[in-house]
């Protein structure tokens, strides 16, 4: 996956003016400001693919490589998990409660690769693995990974990614594959509202819900042959957003998920991430991208980010306090 400000000098005055071209023209929201809080300028650095904040404004950013622990605003981070010399491949996490969290993604082992689950019930202090009845592969190319996860509450949740559905109903203890007739499509994304309802979406514009627990998936239909990237479910109110070759998704449920709906948006850029509170939404995505309602979705407009990174992570804390993650470790803080 795929992330400066108007004060950082001439060292990234450069990027900071490529942003402002590529945004130039653009209906602007005044509601609220972001401040770039890290930044690595090398080629190599990672992006931000999942970010978590406390009320004190403490929390967790994962990348590829690491799981870290940020501080002091966001301004210091302290690796907690790393990929052991390449040995292991993060892609997404989730925290039921204050001590207990699941890491999940991909990891080589002598006899082959497979995937990976991490779970910790001490506040990230001891991880430990966790298995599920997924075979691995010789091939590195076919190696089953963990793109998404998410839990609905502290014993029932979902992950997925490639071509797995896995379930849990213990708190992330054991995990169980579930069917999916999938027909070469990947899923990169997985919501879920109860114990019993959930969604998984991926290329070609694939959606599939379930409404038993898992036990059966129904394809429902979108209107659209691009990635889906992140599906997010807010109270009774749902969003997907994804895109293709620059050109954006944003679909919407007004029926708690029975049907979606398409919403045209005035870019062109693909989209990474969506985050609501209340009527206040933003979504995230390429070139520095961040958009704004105030509506509940009815109207966007893009913020100023000084930044022509990818955006491809959000997580507010309320309507005035917010954090954005994207390429090369880029984490900005939003506030009014």
């Amino acid at each position: 996956m795929r992330l400066l400000t108007c004060t950082l000098g001439l060292r990234y005055g450069l990027v900071a003016l490529l942003a402002a071209l590529i945004t130039l023209g653009c209906p602007r929201s005044k509601g609220g400001s972001w401040k770039l809080i890290h930044y690595e300028n090398l080629s190599h650095a990672a992006a931000l693919e999942r970010i978590i904040f406390d009320e004190k404004e403490n929390g967790w950013v994962l990348t590829w490589a690491e799981l870290s622990r940020v501080s002091d605003h966001g301004k210091t981070w302290t690796p907690v998990l790393t990929n052991q010399n390449g040995q292991r491949t993060f892609y997404s996490f989730v925290f039921t409660s204050p001590t207990t969290g699941v890491v999940v993604g991909t990891q080589k082992k002598p006899d082959g690769y497979n995937i990976l689950i991490l779970q910790t019930s001490d506040g990230g202090k001891k991880w430990e693995e966790r298995s599920a009845d997924v075979k691995g592969e010789t091939d590195r190319d076919k190696s089953p990974a963990l793109q998404s996860i998410a839990f609905c509450d502290g014993k029932n949740g979902w992950a997925v990614g490639e071509h797995l559905i896995l379930h849990t109903n213990d708190g992330g203890l054991t995990w169980l594959t579930q069917p999916a007739k999938l027909t070469g499509e990947r899923l990169f994304t997985v919501a879920c509202v109860n114990s019993e309802r959930a969604w998984v979406a991926g290329s070609g514009g694939l959606l599939l819900q379930t409404n038993d627990g898992g036990n059966t998936w129904t394809r429902q239909e979108t209107g659209t042959k691009g990635v889906l990237m992140q599906v997010r479910f807010f109270g009774a109110n749902g969003w997907i957003v994804g895109g293709t070759n620059g050109l954006p998704v944003l679909l919407r449920t007004h029926n708690g998920g029975d049907s979606w709906q398409p919403q045209p948006l005035d870019v062109k850029v693909e989209l990474f991430d969506i985050y609501f509170i209340g009527n206040d939404g933003w979504i995230a995505g390429q070139d520095g991208t961040i958009l704004q309602t105030n509506d509940g979705g009815k109207t966007w407009l893009r913020q100023t980010t000084a930044t022509a990174e990818d955006i491809t992570s959000l997580f507010f804390l309320s309507p005035d306090i917010g954090w954005a993650g994207g390429n090369r470790m880029t984490l900005l803080r939003f506030s009014k």
